[in-house]
Parts: structure tokens; C-alpha cells; sequence
């Protein structure tokens, strides 16, 4: 009788075993739960190899798949996606390598607990390639469109604005070419305003990056948004006026039946064309087969080639002096339309620019980062057009309020990862209320906008009544965040944005070894943050920053947050203007 593994992928899950070795597929510590229960397991590197190379290798596959593609309306509409297809693959990959593990170690029977992705995707590769390989994995049970919009709605209290926000992403689906605003532009005038230099934004953080920089330019900045609830919310909250890019749709625009279906054979044809080695024609055959493509033939090319016309249409109409955006997918179709007309293109760092960035380039003139650490995570061909920028700070106040002691646990939406590997939270939650239950300091939750309060409410009021401790939790969403930082005692977190705010304000940072962020290992080398070795380590750390003693080294600040004056900001912009 063959070697049986069990692989569990999801934290919630510690079964009893009776045969056969375990794997498990969850981000955890050295003494996690699985330790205790499991003992000698195998781990996640054992299991599907090294995280940062296989990053670079997905990269370096992306690259090569949309390597000489077609231009469609002017722009490689499957190259916008350069860094979704990386992700991809990054994946696709990870699964490759798990069954070259399992095959290496003679293993002829894998059942998974749980449905999964990992199940999934390796029993599609075990059909592609025909591997003798047993796969025993439940059916994945999907969740449906309406039950999501209930959970947001019902998440939301139902308020005014989260009914709104489902109607609007109801319409959007129903109505993905606006013919709604096309219509509705016959009776708006629109005052058009040329050699000006535009923001186009497609989400709340990308347009607060724009808000931020706009300032220390020649002149304003025109914003063109995509959507009024994500990248025109925040210039609404300002009472800035800004553009609907709708505004620039026509009916001919809208791609008709036979278009897509010769887009569609264009594309697939050229990815299919693309010369590889074996190992990577494997994985070529999971993506043409994978649910994303389908997606991308079905709702993202028709709304690509669409887009391209529209930025076409905008670009004629309003001759910008220079097209600046705060990411660069959906941004994509813009910056290909600016860059054919030779129109200078910048891309704002918004992000920490983790995963892909080291490996990868976009279609723009100039990168504006926010110190040498970011410049360095750029690739060596971004190198050469990037320039080091931090908006000068004139309202950093790291006195702090004394009455009041806090740590703040930052979440993560770790299911819009690019790599779908779940994390042990629970772990880590009841660790953190543990460690402080014995103080008297209070926990601060503070809950990514992707998240529901709700759903961190149940998970702690489990493990408050499980340990049996008594700690004062609150929670946090929304605004207020600098305010909340600067009076911290610590933040916990997990590769979110939020740390350069907690550096702004010189608030000590606790992190984990064992969650994949691929900035971690070079963050450790300027000792800016604490970054826990396993749980016990996280307890220690956490005892320490409630009695008040945890230092960060923030000599190093400047490496993440650049020092520039106003004088040598004024300077380079014109350069790169």
C-alpha cells in the first residue's frame, strides 16, 4: 500500500489523523496548535518550495506570456493585468511544486480536509498531466453574488451608504458600458479644459496619494474618477470637484459580438504561440484553463477594449500636459493611450510595493517613491526613471497623550492576497489577548475597509470566553487613523501601508516571521520593526511594549521616509514634468 498525506489548509481545522502523515498548507508558528497536535509536520516550504523565488520565477512567466502581444484599440489588453497574471501563475506554480514534492517523496494517495483552492488546482493538474497521483478533496462550495451583497449589507447595519454602494455595484454589473451615463451626458455641460495635468484615480487610497502630492506641483491637479464611491469619495469629502470618465463614453464604443470573439482568438492564439520549457507549458495549460481567464474573456477584455476608446476619446478631447496615476492595473488602458501620444506618464507610490515590483516594469515615464527602501524594491529598468519624493510633513506631532495606553492590531483581508495561503489568526489573537489581559492597557482593533467589525467581534468574544480574560477591546474602521497611530504604544501588523504612518509618528511595529511579506527580510535589516520569531516571541514583545520599554531604531526613518525639501520637490517635478 502506497504513502497517504493529509494536507489541511485552513486554520480552523486541527482533525484528529489516524494514518499517514499530515501537511499543512496555513501560514502558523513554529508553536502553533499544528506543533502541539501534530507534532513533526511537514511546513509550507517543505510542501510547495521557497515563496520569494517562486514569486520571481510567476513574475518572469508573466512576462514572457504577454511578451510581444497584440495591441487591441492600441493597447496589449492582456498586459494591463501584468501583475494580476503574475499572481496567477505565482500560484499555479506553488501547486506545481506540490505535486513534484508528493511525487518525490512517493506519496500515491493526498487528501485534503477541506475544500480548497490547493485541492482543486492540483486535482486540474493531475488531469493535465495524467498523474497516478490519488487526489481526495470535498467540493469547493462557492459563494454566491447575492449572499456576498447581503453580508456587506448586513455588515453595514443597512445603512443608506452601504445600500447605495450594492445598488450602484448592481447597476454595474447589469450596465458594465455606463450606457446610463452615456445617455445622461446629453444634458451635462461639460467644461473642458486642455494642457492640464490630470489624476486619474480608481480607489480611495489612490486618490488620497494624488491629494498629497498635488500641492507641492506647478499647479492643481484635475481628477478624472472611474467611480464616485472609490475614487471620487475622498475628493468628495474635500470638496473637490472632479471628472466622471464616463463623460468621455460614446455608444461606438461598446464592442460588438464579433470584435470580442476575434479579440478573444487573438489573445489565445498568442498565448498559446509563446515558446517555453515543459515546466513552463504545464502551467500554461492550468491558466488557459483556469477560472480567471474565463473571467478576463468574459467581463475584463470587453471592458478593457471599451476603456481604450474612452481614454482615446479623453486624451483628444482634453490634451493633458501630463497623466498621473496611483497604481498601474486599471490605470493601465490610460497610461498605454498617454504614452502613445508622448505625454508624460507618473506613477505615485501608494503601497509598499511588496510583491511583484522587484521583478517586473509598467508603461510609465517616472516613478515618484518615498524613500531609497522603496526605491530599491523597484526593478533595475524602474530604477532608472524612479525618483525618491516624500512629501515634506508640516503637522507631525510625536508628543502623545499619556492618559490613554493602547496597542492597535491592524487587520488584514488575507483572502485578497495574491497567494492563497490562509493564516493562523487565531493564534495570534488569543496570544495578544492573553499577553495583555494581564495589563492594563486596551486592545484597539483596527479593521481594514475590505473587513466586516462584525466578523472580529465574534472571533474575540470566542476567544475572551475561552480563555477566560478580561481585556477592554474596541474597534476601529473609517477614519481617524493618524490620530489613533500617533497615540499608540505599539501596532501590530501584517505588511499593510499602515506601518509608514506608524514610522511618521514613531510608534513601535510587531510582525510575525511567519506570514509572507515579501518586504520582511529587508525590513529586519534596519531593525524598524520587531518581528517575532513564533508565538512565545510575540508574547514577549507584546509584555514588552505594554510595560512601555519597546524601541525601534527610527534612525533609519529616512530609508522608508526620504527627508525632501520643498526647494528639491519643486525641482525634480519640473524635470519630470
Amino acid at each position: 500500500m502506497g504513502k497517504k498525506i493529509t494536507i489541511l489548509t485552513s486554520s480552523s481545522e486541527t482533525p484528529d489523523i489516524s494514518s499517514g502523515d499530515v501537511g499543512v498548507l496555513v501560514e502558523c508558528a513554529s508553536d502553533s496548535k499544528f506543533a502541539i497536535k501534530y507534532g513533526d509536520f511537514i511546513h509550507i516550504h517543505s510542501l510547495i518550495g521557497n515563496l520569494e523565488n517562486t514569486r520571481r520565477l510567476a513574475c518572469d512567466l508573466a512576462t514572457k506570456i504577454v511578451s510581444g502581444e497584440p495591441f487591441l484599440r492600441g493597447v496589449p489588453q492582456l498586459n494591463v493585468f501584468h501583475e494580476v497574471l503574475s499572481a496567477k501563475f505565482h500560484g499555479i506554480l506553488h501547486v506545481i511544486q506540490l505535486h513534484d514534492f508528493l511525487l518525490a517523496e512517493g506519496y500515491s494517495e493526498c487528501e485534503f480536509h477541506s475544500a480548497s483552492w490547493w485541492g482543486d488546482s492540483l486535482r486540474n493538474l493531475i488531469h493535465i498531466i495524467g498523474s497516478t497521483i490519488m487526489i481526495i478533496t470535498p467540493n469547493s462550495l462557492h459563494q454566491t453574488k447575492l449572499s456576498k451583497c447581503f453580508n456587506r449589507i448586513s455588515s453595514g447595519k443597512f445603512s443608506w451608504d452601504i445600500l447605495y454602494s450594492e445598488l450602484k455595484r448592481v447597476i454595474d454589473y447589469i450596465d458594465p458600458f455606463h450606457r446610463r451615463s452615456i445617455f445622461l451626458k446629453k444634458f451635462k455641460k461639460i467644461k473642458i479644459e486642455k494642457k492640464k495635468p490630470w489624476f486619474y484615480s480608481t480607489a480611495v487610497s489612490f486618490s488620497n496619494i494624488g491629494l498629497l502630492y498635488e500641492s507641492f506641483f506647478p499647479e492643481p491637479f484635475i481628477f478624472l474618477a472611474e467611480n464616485s464611491l472609490t475614487g471620487g469619495k475622498p475628493l468628495k469629502e474635500k470638496k473637490r470637484n472632479y471628472v466622471n470618465l464616463y463623460d468621455y463614453a460614446a455608444p461606438e464604443f461598446i464592442p460588438n459580438h464579433n470584435e470580442l470573439r476575434r479579440s478573444i482568438d487573438i489573445i489565445h492564439q498568442h498565448i498559446s504561440s509563446i515558446a517555453l520549457d515543459s515546466h513552463e507549458s504545464v502551467a500554461r495549460s492550468m491558466f488557459l484553463s483556469s477560472s480567471w481567464l474565463a473571467i478576463f474573456y468574459l467581463r475584463l477584455l470587453p471592458n478593457g477594449l471599451f476603456a481604450s476608446s474612452i481614454f482615446e476619446n479623453w486624451i483628444n478631447f482634453t490634451e493633458p500636459s501630463a497623466v498621473m496615476v496611483g497604481n498601474q492595473v486599471f490605470e493601465g488602458y490610460c497610461l498605454y493611450k498617454a504614452r502613445d501620444k508622448k505625454i508624460p506618464t507618473i506613477l505615485f507610490q501608494h503601497g509598499v510595493l511588496a510583491d511583484y515590483y522587484p521583478y517586473s516594469d509598467h508603461p510609465v515615464d517616472s516613478y515618484v517613491v518615498r524613500g531609497h527602501f522603496f526605491y530599491e524594491r523597484l526593478s533595475a529598468v524602474s530604477q532608472k526613471r524612479a525618483v525618491i519624493l516624500n512629501p515634506p510633513a508640516h503637522d507631525v506631532d510625536n508628543s502623545k497623550d499619556v492618559s490613554v495606553q493602547y496597542i492597535i492590531f491592524v487587520t488584514t483581508p488575507f483572502e485578497a492576497r495574491a497567494l492563497t495561503l490562509d493564516v493562523d489568526l487565531e493564534s495570534i489573537l488569543r496570544t495578544l489577548i492573553l499577553t495583555i489581559s494581564s495589563t492594563r492597557m486596551e486592545l484597539v482593533i483596527r479593521v481594514h475597509p475590505l473587513e466586516r467589525i462584525i466578523d472580529y467581534k465574534l472571533k474575540v468574544e470566542a476567544l475572551l470566553k475561552e480563555c477566560g480574560a478580561k481585556v477592554i477591546i474596541s474597534y476601529s474602521q473609517g477614519g481617524g487613523l493618524n490620530e489613533l497611530i500617533a497615540n499608540a504604544v505599539a501596532v501590530v501588523l501584517f505588511g499593510s501601508t499602515v506601518f509608514l504612518d506608524c514610522i511618521k509618528y514613531q510608534v513601535p511595529v510587531i510582525s510575525v516571521d511567519w506570514y509572507d511579506f515579501a518586504c520582511n527580510p529587508k525590513i529586519k535589516q534596519h531593525e524598524i520593526f520587531h518581528v517575532a520569531e513564533n508565538l512565545a516571541d510575540f508574547s514577549r514583545l507584546i509584555s514588552v511594549a505594554c510595560g512601555g520599554q519597546l524601541k525601534s531604531n527610527f534612525d533609519s526613518a529616512k530609508m522608508f521616509l526620504a527627508e525632501t525639501s520643498e526647494e528639491d520637490f519643486t525641482s525634480t517635478i519640473q524635470k519630470i514634468m
